[in-house]
């Protein structure tokens, strides 16, 4: 399936939390870039500070072991040569001290077992041309370890060693041979100081970090600026279309109430009109002989009549006029009321239609307004009337009690039974024929609402209203009362 942006309805708090999101994810960028570039910086560093370090060492040996070998071709003879070249030897070992990243640095000398720490002009000087050892020193124990740790590997291979302690301090030894022969190492002890290249490539990278950042705030604004302006454009068109949505839904209703409306007035009128026409009859037939007969008749006509003036201006009436203490209502006696002064006099022995009665005598007395049990009824048996016009058909009302003790009413005909789209369950769960306006009369203008009046009256007594086809041919609604 394929969704398009306007399948989803954005609006500004959704904007603010994805803005939200972006904003936290460039500074945790930003966070774990500088770190990295701090760490890579930090590793690039040591090995170039490793690498100046040897460099620095590697120097200071070379121009010692370049002053002795010039110093061997032509020795000194005159004090004042003398002099110099001591002053040569004081001028390396005391100018790399000077310098602010070297803390120490002298030549240990290795003859026999004893080892021999040389820091002056003056000692060098007489070892070499006067063959004049200097006192066993201790004055700098730190050079002997590392010595000491590298001694073999510097015999072996002659190579340049380094050694790192703490944060930033190398201890370096070099091998020492002038004239080819190894005679111990010259020892630097070196801190190099690179804090202000960090500083300044720190520096630099903020700069263009906060740049960077500014650079991608601003385009977040201009972009949330610019889409809280469209989901605003968007929400006005929104709500005008939901304006316009809500009237004409006000007007669909409307017209849905007044056709309902209209449907009841029309099924009001239809049944009054019968009813009215009994009235009629009885008055023109009323004689001092039938007189209490017809009296007692005419007043359940009337209050059918009532029953439905007021069913037609009131779809959902208060309960305390359906059922209550009040109402003792004999339930066999109103179906054959019903039976025989509304269905019978209509349609004579001679008819194609026949109504035939089990009533049990045992069937209780329910506190039901009776003219509310007249409207259950009697759509019942018109609609089996209505849907069986073209053949004769016998229509069975009857009163007992189920297999589980339940009182029920059966109205049941031995015609072709319901369609069987009727008796299918909507999405609500009610079966299709007690829906209002749900019927299978090619005219539907006023039709499907018997069934729906008899389901709902049903509901509001408390009963239950189902309908099946029998097996044997013909429709049955079940009253469980």
């Amino acid at each position: 399936m394929r969704f398009t942006i306007k399948d989803y309805n954005f609006e500004l708090r959704h904007l603010i939390v994805f803005f939200t999101i972006l904003a936290l994810f460039q500074i945790i960028l930003s966070f774990l870039h500088s770190n990295s570039t701090t760490d890579l910086m930090s590793k690039a560093l040591d090995v170039y500070r490793k690498d100046s370090a040897e460099r620095i060492a590697d120097l200071t040996t070379s121009s010692l072991e370049l002053i002795l070998e010039q110093s061997q071709v032509s020795p000194p003879s005159t004090t004042d040569d003398i002099q110099k070249t001591i002053e040569r030897f004081d001028l390396i070992l005391s100018q790399q001290t000077l310098q602010k990243n070297i803390d120490d640095i002298g030549i240990i000398i290795v003859q026999g077992n004893n080892e021999y720490y040389i820091n002056t002009g003056a000692q060098l000087y007489a070892l070499f041309y006067e063959s004049t050892l200097p006192e066993l020193s201790q004055v700098d124990s730190i050079a002997f370890y590392w010595f000491n740790t590298a001694r073999e590997k510097l015999l072996k291979t002659e190579q340049i060693y380094s050694y790192l302690r703490g944060d930033d301090t190398f201890h370096v030894l070099v091998p020492f041979v002038p004239y080819g022969n190894f005679m111990g190492a010259i020892y630097m002890r070196i801190s190099p100081d690179f804090s202000h290249l960090v500083r300044e490539i720190t520096k630099a990278y903020d700069m263009s970090s906060a740049l960077f950042s500014v650079l991608i705030l601003l385009g977040l604004v201009a972009i949330f600026y610019i889409s809280s302006y469209t989901v605003q454009e968007r929400n006005r068109a929104q709500q005008e279309l939901f304006k316009s949505r809500e009237e004409q839904l006000r007007q669909e209703i409307e017209h849905q109430k007044e056709a309902a409306f209209t449907r009841r007035i029309y099924h009001a009128h239809h049944k009054a009109e019968k009813v009215m026409g009994f009235i009629t009859e009885d008055l023109r037939a009323l004689n001092n002989t039938n007189l209490e007969t017809i009296r007692m008749r005419i007043t359940r006509y009337a209050k059918f009549v009532a029953r439905v003036i007021y069913d037609m201006k009131s779809s959902n009436p208060p309960i305390n006029i359906v059922r209550g203490s009040t109402f003792n209502t004999d339930v066999n006696k109103v179906i054959s009321f019903i039976i025989e002064n509304v269905f019978n006099r209509v349609y004579r022995p001679s008819s194609r239609t026949k109504i035939n009665t089990h009533l049990d005598k045992d069937f209780p007395i329910v506190n039901v307004n009776e003219n509310v049990i007249w409207t259950i009824i009697e759509p019942l048996i018109q609609n089996a009337i209505d849907h069986n016009q073209e053949d004769e058909v016998e229509i069975t009302i009857t009163t007992a009690s189920d297999e589980a003790g339940a009182w029920i009413i059966l109205v049941e005909d031995d015609g072709p039974g319901i369609n069987a789209e009727l008796l299918q369950k909507s999405e609500s769960g009610i079966t299709k024929i007690f829906l209002e306006n749900e019927t299978t009369k090619l005219r539907k203008e006023n039709a499907g609402f018997g069934c729906f009046i008899a389901y709902e009256n049903c509901k509001r007594c408390g009963w239950k209203l189902d309908v099946k086809n029998k097996d044997t041919g013909g429709a049955q609604y079940k009253i469980i009362v």
